[in-house]
């Protein structure tokens, strides 16, 4: 009879420490995805942000051409004596907002 209470015992004790070793799993194996997708989002803004930034240097690029444009016709209109009241406005496709820049 001892030995079926110690054998039911051990039964129930290894029971136990399966349903918990299995809880363990499950946990580690949530804690698995939720890290993968944070690796996953990681990744994503990494991409945006290349992307934000190759489009600010390219806008850059245009900006600073467009201001070497701007202080050549200012320092040639300068050096044709135009004063600042006569010279003409900028024709309107020079004007034009940052985002077509």
């Amino acid at each position: 009879m001892r030995d079926l209470e110690t054998s039911e015992t051990h039964g129930a004790a290894e029971a136990e420490l399966y349903a918990e070793l299995d809880a363990r799993l499950a946990a580690l194996e949530r804690r698995e995805r939720e890290l993968e997708q944070a690796l996953e989002a990681v990744e994503s803004q990494r991409r945006l942000l290349v992307a934000v930034r190759s489009e600010y240097e390219a806008r850059r690029a245009t900006l600073a051409a467009r201001t070497l444009e701007v202080e050549a016709e200012r320092d040639r209109l300068r050096a044709e004596g135009v004063p600042a009241a006569r010279r003409p406005p900028a024709p309107a496709a020079d004007r034009r907002p940052l985002e077509a820049a």
